[in-house]
């Protein structure tokens, strides 16, 4: 018997249930046999092999006959990693977006799947098109988002009066206004979220800003190359991200120099920019992404 689990809650819309939704459809129709057992709630409760299980937003699981294949978008707290340690099957395969606590090893397998946008209904394509008609850009380092309950201290030493000429920022703006906006702007930084990954990530390169970042401490998946699709800077020895993401005046001042190097270096803001576009063409956009997937989490598709 196939099976597959999925959730596809109706309060809300995000880019993680939208690839979820076109997986279940593209799955379906290479296995039309499949039995979909899904949910509009918060989670969905089953049991596997006389494992009680559930999962949450932004994950599913497909049972095969001989083995089970799970996604998640944040590992550790994955009600999955129960189930597949109970099972201990080395065919398993649990695919993760964002690394939190998996520093264990399992008798399973595990595969470093890519992280998406926030916002699926808008098309980024617009501004990237906006970006690249564009004959200057405002010459500052740019970032918006949640600085205070995640929290990410440096974006309060960005803010400082000293930084107004060279920091732009930095609480959020409803979508389309703020997508303008990071169009318009010369650099995009990148800082930790939920986990090391943050929208911000994806939606730099697709809309074509060179993003300016602490090299990667997990990664993409193929990986993304310091100073080839990102602006990178060293990563400080034993810094994790959550530090990076709890950020301090030291990290800041990083940020600051880091930007300052290469603000005006035009040729290498212009090669980032279009490696980076290139990655998302080929991996993160919605044409090409369900059979990327698909062939992290093998699952045959043809």
């Amino acid at each position: 018997m196939l099976r597959l689990y999925r959730l596809h809650p109706a309060y809300e819309v995000r880019d993680q249930n939208c690839l979820i939704a076109d997986l279940v459809d593209r799955i379906v129709d290479m296995y039309p046999t499949i039995e979909v057992i899904d949910s509009v709630a918060d989670r969905l409760h089953f049991t596997v092999d006389g494992y009680d299980c559930h999962i949450d937003e932004c994950e599913m699981l497909v049972e095969f006959e001989d083995r089970i294949v799970g996604l998640t978008f944040l590992d550790g707290a994955s009600k999955l990693l129960g189930l597949l340690q109970h099972r201990n099957n080395p065919n398993d395969l649990l695919a993760y977006a964002q690394p939190d606590n998996f520093c264990d090893q399992y008798n399973f397998k595990t595969v470093k799947c890519n992280y998406l946008l926030r916002w699926p209904t808008i098309d980024l394509h617009i501004y990237y098109n906006i970006r690249k008609n564009l004959d200057s850009f405002v010459d500052k380092l740019y970032f918006r988002g949640n600085y205070d309950t995640l929290p990410r201290k440096s974006i309060h030493t960005l803010l400082e009066p000293i930084h107004k000429g060279i920091f732009e920022g930095a609480w959020g703006l409803n979508p389309e206004p703020y997508f303008e906006e990071v169009a318009h702007h010369k650099i995009g930084l990148s800082i930790p979220g939920a986990g090391e990954m943050c929208y911000r990530d994806v939606e730099y390169m697709a809309i074509g800003i060179p993003m300016l970042r602490l090299e990667y401490e997990s990664n993409f998946n193929p990986p993304l190359i310091p100073n080839h699709h990102y602006i990178s800077i060293d990563r400080p020895e034993g810094l994790s991200y959550k530090q990076e993401r709890e950020g301090s005046p030291e990290l800041a001042k990083m940020y600051i120099e880091r930007f300052m190097e290469v603000k005006d270096d035009i040729e290498f803001l212009q090669f980032v920019s279009n490696n980076a576009r290139e990655y998302y063409d080929t991996y993160l956009d919605k044409k090409v992404r369900i059979p990327h997937t698909l062939n992290l989490m093998e699952i045959p598709h043809g």
